[in-house]
């Protein structure tokens, strides 16, 4: 995960798991920084670019692969809406702006792949209001 995945892995508030019975907190976590490149060591063609894109939570990432034109997107974007930012370390208007600087700008066929929703494309998305400055 991203540097600032610290925030969540080491800490069970604000990975949530303080509200159950086994509080979790990680501590053998390889950080990568904020822009990576994730290759198979068996299939070193396909590779995901890691980009920082915080608001839904303040480790927010998405993966891209270019060469196969596809964004795993997590909860950053949805097929007609943008993911929640009421958790931890979320931020709405900097969810936006990742969204309008990293998601929209990608090449307008992109297919997101996102957490929750069929798939999309920037040129699907990028019309919404809320995308708007």
């Amino acid at each position: 995960m991203g540097q600032k995945g610290r925030l969540y892995a080491e800490n069970s508030v604000w990975n949530l798991s303080a509200q159950t019975d086994e509080p979790i907190v990680l501590s053998d976590v390889t950080y990568l920084e904020d822009h990576a490149i994730i290759a198979l060591k068996e299939k070193p063609a396909f590779q995901l670019e890691l980009l920082e894109l915080p608001g839904h939570t303040a480790d927010g990432v998405i993966y891209y692969t270019k060469a196969d034109e596809a964004a795993f997107v997590g909860d950053s974007i949805f097929q007609g809406s943008y993911g929640r930012t009421d958790m931890y370390g979320g931020d709405e208007q900097a969810l936006l702006r990742g969204i309008r600087e990293r998601i929209l700008t990608l090449p307008p066929k992109t297919l997101l792949l996102s957490g929750h929703s069929a798939p999309t494309t920037p040129a699907d998305e990028q019309g919404r209001s809320w995308y708007q400055l």
